[in-house]
């Protein structure tokens, strides 16, 4: 209650009925005086819980002729203040056809409660109902209605007209223009349990606001404002201070522009705990203009967009606005829950809930974005996207983004964008669960991005795609069950992959692959540690010129083949693409372990074990392998194979340089050759091979290129056919400088077999007898073809 020198007023008997046991709802009281039911904050009889005392000034509606006693109560308020000299004036229920004007003194007006009290501007309608210019004062207890001009409005000139109102348990209804107005750096309100019901439109159409700070200080605990037009809360350079505040059924103005919940502007301070906005047409919250805007406790629900199609924000951050928002439940926005946009505009976002929104966060045109433990669910077409600006993501959470007008994306970084996040997880998104693109760049650290999806043709999914000049470094990722591929680098863009795992890639059922890794079109990428699992087709893809990839410690695993029975490549290059692969592992794949075609593909301690067809599959371009080896390669049921290495260089050479590798437990031979290239094979160990029928060792087909194939030092264990069958084809074997003379050891065919004589066999090294021509040629064996149907990658944001 307020201190002694407060203006109070009485009530009205309505409600409950006299006669039988009296009862009244809960939350109200029975008036033994009236016989009727009041609110309990009314209290009984005519002043209420008014504290009254003998220097009280009492106030009753249709009273004439009194002194301002409780038995001559005066019957106007004015009265009952002028007579009062800053003592209390206590105001009993009824209606006071009049407006007030404080100028000076110290003013205390306190009604017996607002339901029953109330001061009706309407017929001094060119002025507020309250107009305070200096002084300190306090209202309490009643309602203001019915100017054209306002409720309560303090205009402060400066330091020498500081007026300072003190309102408690007021409500401002129906007046024209503004609820509550304060104007002036000096001009200060102080309070609680404030409502602001349903703003009447001025002379002129437009909707009346809610509350408009102007350079003035506003704090207030129980806010509640339901029914202005333009703005609930309009804080324009002044300072405010909120607590449990209500903002609802925000409408826009006659010209169907605005509508927005709060608005905070022109360098303004401003602090809200515990805020709900509902139903209001372009915004929640905006802060802008140097304004630094603190909320701690959100609700938002229900922000539709004007007629116009002007935005629909949850919160907003513009034009160098700095928010911060703890705590955030927001649901149901026609764009944004939360923006950020423009050069020196600053978001954070801690602890809340985005959900059902058209979008959750957004950071445009330079804004900077900073989110922390936040959960993004089912959102429409985005839940988080930066356009040209910043954003630091930490324990963000999206789930189920889902397509509205377009199609969706759960967290994308565009137009030259910066996006660092750790511990970001993306679940669930329809189309793409991160996207990089046009000159963006990301960092990604101990993250992980999966059920990525897409039901249409048109929309290829995937759950990491970095596009156009963009780069992504990620660290400790985990790309896990998207469809159609787990991560895609196109046009330009450079990817650097530190312990990423891509595990579990689904077969899109449009064209029944799924790439692990896809790069393409003149993009790189380099990675540590990369482990690729469970893909379909193709595991790891490179593709067109000028496209690298370079692997060290990779483990790929378990690729297996299309939905459609095409025979596919654990690590594949095409079109002039190269692969570079170190110290890593391509094991128990369902194809070819490594697959090229006029491309480049270098394996440096690289082991291929239990791969099917073959290890290694060229048709056409460079090849280099030195160390590692390739082991237990199976027999394709479609395609035979059990290779090591295959070769069909009949369109384009492949040139062959294989170096201290071994080549173990295959049943159809180390190396299967056909077609042009220059082709070495230095210090090699080949065991335990050619167990098929018309298998060898090494097997040269068709190679008119002087020598053919250039043998040094390698060792032939275990061979159960020829050790080296030449068909059409010439050979070269001569000692290497280290491992010296190739060594044939427990072969159960011929060292050498020269068949349908092509060029010269010329052995250097004595460590087999020159061959001459075989007029009956052995039989090579069923005709081997491996050709994979690469996907054309269309370019896709």
């Amino acid at each position: 209650m307020l201190a002694a020198g407060l203006l109070a007023v009485a009530g009205l008997a309505v409600g409950c009925p006299t006669t039988g046991e009296p009862s009244c709802p809960e939350g109200q009281a029975l008036d033994p005086e009236s016989g009727a039911c009041h609110p309990e904050e009314c209290g009984v009889g005519e002043w209420g819980a008014i504290p009254r005392g003998g220097a009280t000034i009492h106030v009753k509606a249709g009273a004439s002729g009194g002194d301002g006693t409780e038995e001559r109560p005066f019957g106007s308020v004015r009265a009952g203040v002028d007579a009062a000299d800053g003592g209390l004036v206590a105001v009993a229920a009824g209606t006071y056809t009049e407006s007030l004007r404080w100028s000076e003194g110290a003013h205390q007006v306190v009604g017996r409660c607002a339901s029953l009290v109330t001061i009706d501007g309407t017929e001094d309608g060119d002025r507020p109902v309250l107009l305070v210019e200096d002084g300190t004062h306090a209202l309490e207890g009643l309602t203001l209605r019915g100017s054209a001009s306002g409720g309560v409005e303090l205009r402060g000139a400066g330091a020498t007209d500081a007026p300072s109102l003190t309102l408690t348990g007021v409500t401002v209804r129906e007046t024209g223009t503004l609820g509550l107005g304060v104007y002036g750096s000096f001009a200060e309100v102080t309070g609680s349990q404030v409502s602001v019901v349903d703003m009447l439109p001025d002379g002129e159409g437009v909707q009346g606001g809610g509350v408009l700070v102007e350079r003035g200080r506003l704090e207030l605990t129980d806010l509640r404002i339901d029914g202005a037009g333009d703005n609930g809360i309009f804080v324009f350079g002044g300072e405010v201070e909120l607590t449990d505040v209500l903002v609802t059924n925000v409408t826009t103005r006659a010209d169907g522009l605005r509508g927005r919940g709060v608005t905070v502007r022109e360098g303004a301070r401003a602090s809200f705990e515990n805020l709900a906005i509902s139903r209001v047409a372009e915004a929640g919250l905006t802060a802008s203009s140097d304004s630094i805007v603190d909320v701690t406790g959100a609700r938002v629900r229900e922000v539709f967009g004007t007629d116009s199609g002007a935005a629909g924000f949850g919160f907003a951050s513009i034009t160098g606005g700095r928010l911060t928002v703890v705590d955030a439940d927001v649901e149901g926005t026609a764009a944004a829950a939360l923006a950020v946009r423009g050069e020196g505009s600053y978001l954070e976002v801690r602890e809340s809930v985005v959900r059902r929104n058209v979008g959750g966060l957004n950071a445009d045109d330079g804004g900077e974005l900073v989110a922390s433990d936040v959960v993004l669910e089912e959102n429409d077409q985005w839940s988080v996207t930066l356009f040209s600006a910043e954003a630091q993501l930490t324990d963000v959470t999206v789930r189920r983004t889902r397509p509205g007008t377009a199609a969706a994306t759960g967290v994308s970084a565009a137009g030259g964008s910066t996006l660092t996040a750790t511990r970001l997880v993306v679940e669930d998104s329809e189309r793409v669960g991160l996207l990089v693109t046009d000159n963006s760049a990301a960092v990604v650290t101990d993250s992980a991005i999966s059920g990525c999806f897409s039901p249409t043709e048109d929309d290829r999914p995937a759950g990491v795609r970095v596009v156009r000049d963009s780069t992504l470094e990620a660290t400790g990722l985990l790309v896990e069950d998207n469809e159609s591929a787990g991560i895609e680098v196109y046009e330009g863009s450079n990817v650097t992959l530190n312990d990423v795992t891509v595990s579990g890639t689904q077969a899109w059922g449009f064209d029944g692959q799924a790439r692990g890794v896809a790069v393409v079109f003149a993009s790189t990428l380099v990675a540590q540690g990369l482990t690729v699992e469970g893909s379909y087709d193709i595991a790891v893809l490179a593709s067109e010129p000028d496209t690298e990839i370079s692997i060290d410690q990779g483990r790929i695993v378990n690729t297996r083949v299309s939905l459609t029975g095409a025979p596919g490549g654990a690590v594949a290059a095409q079109n002039g693409a190269h692969i570079t692969l170190t110290n890593s592992v391509i094991e128990e794949n369902e194809g070819a372990g490594v697959y090229f075609a006029a491309a480049g593909m270098t394996l440096l301690d690289t082991d291929l074990d239990r791969n099917s067809f073959a290890g290694v599959v060229c048709l056409g371009g460079t090849f280099s392998m030195s160390g590692g080896g390739i082991q237990g390669t199976t027999v394709d049921p479609a395609h035979g194979g059990g290779l090591g290495l295959f070769a069909d260089a009949r369109l384009q050479a492949c040139d062959l340089t294989v170096s201290s590798a071994e080549f173990a437990d295959l049943p159809a031979g180390a190396f299967h050759l056909r077609g042009v290239g220059e082709q070495l094979l230095s210090s090699n160990v080949i065991r335990d091979v050619g167990a098929l029928p018309s298998a060898a060792a090494v097997k040269v087909l068709a190679n008119p290129s002087g020598a053919g194939v250039v043998l040094a030092g390698n060792s032939f264990d275990g061979v159960a056919a020829d050790a080296i069958l030449l068909d059409g084809a010439g050979a070269e074997l001569r000692e290497d400088p280290v491992s010296g003379p190739n060594v044939f050891a427990a072969v159960s065919g011929d060292a050498i077999v020269w068949q349908r004589c092509g060029p010269d066999v010329v052995v250097l090294d004595e460590s087999a007898p020159q061959p001459s021509c075989r007029e009956v040629p052995r039989p090579l064996g069923p005709r081997l073809q491996y050709d994979i149907a690469l996907r054309e990658l269309d370019p896709v944001d």
